[in-house]
């Protein structure tokens, strides 16, 4: 798993297959080296789409890492990337929903993605992207 977390791009597929292994033969984990390695690949990834919104495939990476959470056998430290996040949220949201509004289709995707991140980061989405923002642009 420390190896799949390692590459430059992530294999999904292949980590939920050895998130599925795991699972399957109860095997155990050095938790504390597969949380950081884990926890330095999203934070490394979160704080490249903070210099570079626009790239739909680093946020669709982002959202594919996280969606792993749930399935991961350990509890991953998330500070840094709900910082990071929070930070976009105050700044680089409201520029793209306005782009979204006004009928731009990436905008529009890119909302969406940054909102299911934002939920899977464990914020209130609402009350951090402001009133409305569960409604779709």
């Amino acid at each position: 798993m420390k190896r799949a977390l390692a590459v430059d791009e992530i294999d999904l597929e292949r980590m939920k297959n050895i998130v599925d292994e795991v699972a399957a033969w109860h095997l155990s984990l050095d938790q504390v080296k597969i949380e950081l390695a884990y926890r330095r690949k999203l934070e490394g990834m979160m704080d490249a789409l903070h210099r570079n919104p626009p790239d739909f495939l680093l946020l669709a990476g982002v959202q594919a890492l996280i969606g792993l959470l749930p399935s991961l056998p350990l509890a991953v430290n998330l500070w840094h990337a709900q910082n990071v996040y929070f930070e976009m949220a105050k700044t680089i949201y409201g520029e793209t929903i306005s782009k979204a509004l006004a009928g731009e289709k990436d905008s529009a995707e890119w909302v969406e993605r940054f909102r299911q991140i934002g939920q899977a980061l464990s914020f209130n989405v609402a009350a951090v992207l402001g009133k409305g923002s569960g409604d779709g642009p």
